[in-house]
């Protein structure tokens, strides 16, 4: 995806709203129905993904011939081959989770609070209602051609190359399969629901909570990592809470629909960090971002500061972890650029818990990042570089604070002489001490302990 669409870009909140605006009133034409803006863009987020993603290659308005039965994010156009396998990954996936009709069908007759997408922490009482299990979609057959032919008409009359394409290739599961998946959706009492939501797992979800919210069902979402409430213009805390009734929070609130409430995701962190015996065998743990182009030239810059210029007397131990993004092997060639020995990479394949427990310090190279807000909450020391340069009013005086007392960096060389300047024990006992600190803590990563009631 081109830089200027990234999910911090304002760019991308107006394309993406100006794109869902369009499809939906296509669909609403090609299906010859009234459904709200809400309902479509619930159903078509991975579709405006991937189409963004594709925008360089659809402005072109060459060779796009064709159209997939699903939305896949791809940086090109698949060939037959590539539609085939990924036809077939759905169609496994499908066939594992195919005994889970019968228990969301349960579950939803049973419970008007359900919940899906929430990490497994530990938690007293039922406050987000009964877990739905996952269920897959698979479709397939030969339909709705009035309608694909409907599709291609309502294209032709658009003039910008881009918007035009955008239409034409709506994947079928929007065209001809929509009122077979729609109908699949067994609903119980809609408009007596409410949909507790951490993260979308599959496609079927959303077309699942879009049926429901469009019946009368209420729709809360929650905040599943960082980014949401420091970057002014975060794409998926604008499009989440447009689509929500209420937006749950790590503790802030910037908007109207914003609820400060508990930090899920960092609670399962805890509970996992605490399984282990947090002896600090490494001095220094580094945190590497996935590497977008827009962060390897910054990480590699830094790191080269850190081997030129910490003293490795103080920190012997020093472990780099790239960021996984698979399960299958090692991660160690995202952090080639790495040539020190006295640097040891790790695959990032153990659990990031686990790593930490076992670091006296933790660095993280780019902050915003969810392991940083993992480690406040654990109350594990760490300390790391900022990169946002776009920071929302409510983060403004938290980052001041954090630069003054040395937990955030702008640069690799102010960092540096941190490290080597620092007592590390006495520094993090005394700014757990800080009323600034404390309430930073609350507002950007509250505990998700009971309240206490009188």
């Amino acid at each position: 995806m081109n830089e200027t669409l990234g999910e911090k870009s304002p760019l991308r909140i107006e394309l993406s709203d100006k794109l869902r605006e369009l499809l939906a009133d296509v669909l609403n034409e090609v299906h010859d129905k009234d459904y709200s803006q809400r309902f479509w863009a619930l159903i078509l987020e991975d579709y405006i993904t991937s189409v963004l993603t594709l925008k360089d290659a659809l402005e072109n308005d060459k060779g796009i011939s064709k159209y997939d039965k699903y939305p896949i994010n791809s940086h090109t156009f698949l060939s037959f081959k590539d539609s085939l396998r990924e036809d077939l990954k759905i169609l496994i996936k499908y066939w594992i989770d195919r005994s889970n009709h019968a228990e969301l069908r349960e579950i939803l007759k049973s419970n008007d609070h359900v919940n899906l997408g929430f990490p497994a922490v530990d938690l007293p009482g039922n406050e987000l209602g009964a877990e739905l299990p996952k269920l897959i979609y698979y479709v397939t057959g030969l339909k709705g051609r009035k309608k694909r032919k409907k599709v291609t008409r309502l294209s032709k009359q658009i003039s910008d190359p881009f918007l035009k394409n955008a239409v034409y290739r709506l994947p079928k599961l929007y065209v001809e399969f929509l009122g077979t998946i729609l109908d699949s959706v067994p609903l119980f009492r809609p408009s007596y629901k409410t949909f507790h939501v951490h993260n979308i797992r599959s496609l079927y979800d959303r077309f699942l909570i879009a049926q429901y919210v469009e019946k009368g069902a209420k729709l809360i979402w929650y905040q599943h990592g960082s980014h949401y409430g420091e970057y002014n213009h975060e794409y998926l805390h604008h499009l989440e809470h447009s689509v929500a009734d209420e937006f749950r929070t790590w503790g802030w609130q910037i908007k109207e629909k914003d609820r400060p409430w508990k930090a899920y995701r960092l609670e399962k962190f805890r509970q996992e960090y605490d399984r282990y015996t947090n002896s600090a065998k490494n001095d220094l743990l580094i945190i590497y971002p996935k590497m977008y182009p827009v962060y390897r030239q910054h990480s590699m810059d830094a790191t080269e500061q850190l081997v030129k210029y910490l003293n490795f007397d103080t920190y012997k131990n020093v472990i780099a972890r790239p960021r996984p993004v698979h399960k299958k092997h090692g991660h160690e060639s995202e952090l080639s650029f790495i040539a020190d020995e006295k640097i040891r990479i790790s695959s990032g394949l153990t659990c990031v818990a686990k790593e930490v427990s076992e670091s006296r310090l933790v660095l993280q190279m780019n902050v915003p990042g969810t392991n940083f807000l993992e480690c406040i909450y654990a109350d594990h020391p760490v300390t790391g570089i900022l990169t946002n340069t776009d920071p929302t009013d409510t983060i403004k005086p938290y980052y001041t604070f954090l630069l003054e007392k040395g937990v955030l960096h702008k640069t690799p060389e102010s960092l540096v002489h941190f490290l080597n300047t620092t007592d590390l024990e006495s520094w993090w006992s005394e700014l757990q001490q800080e009323k600034v600190y404390q309430q930073f803590r609350k507002t950007y990563a509250a505990n998700c302990e009971p309240e206490k009631t009188n």
